[in-house]
């Protein structure tokens, strides 16, 4: 996007993409090239401001799943070493990494 100035006279382009294409836009000349040049600066700060918001609400949702994935986590590991401690008890041994019942 930019104000481009040819013959002494101020014109206002937007750019587009079109895939690896860019494309220029023509906007308008003189003081409504540069009105509208501030009005779109306004516009991609706007935008800007928003994006990071909504960046900064993605990172704290991360971070709350993450916590909470931790805390699962540590959860299966001690319902593991419950049951470890169960099957032991009843006399159960583990054979390449399978519970068996001890034979008498």
């Amino acid at each position: 996007m930019g104000l481009e100035t040819r013959n002494q006279r101020t014109y206002y382009y937007r750019k587009l993409r079109d895939g690896e294409k860019v494309i220029s836009l023509y906007c308008g000349a003189g003081d409504l090239a540069r009105l509208m040049s501030v009005l779109d600066g306004q516009e991609r700060n706007e935008s800007a401001r928003v994006s990071l918001r909504k960046r900064q609400a993605f990172e704290e949702e991360k971070r709350i799943h993450d916590e909470v994935d931790g805390l699962v986590e540590e959860l299966c590991e001690k319902v593991e070493l419950m049951m470890d401690a169960l099957f032991l008890a009843n006399g159960y041994h583990q054979h390449s990494r399978q519970w068996r019942r001890k034979s008498k």
